[in-house]
């Protein structure tokens, strides 16, 4: 039984790298088994943390 037949996930994050760190094994599950995995980053990501 897949209890996440036609279920729906949102991922919110703070950064764009917070997505694959954070929630990769999670988001990669979710989006085999989810009919609809949405991401949305709070981040405009116009400069590098490295070079700042």
């Amino acid at each position: 039984m897949n209890l996440f037949s036609g279920a729906r996930a949102l991922f919110l994050a703070p950064r764009t790298d917070d997505v694959e760190l954070g929630y990769g094994v999670t988001l990669a599950r979710y989006n085999e088994e989810c009919e609809t995995v949405d991401v949305a980053v709070f981040s405009s990501a116009v400069q590098n943390r490295l070079t700042a």
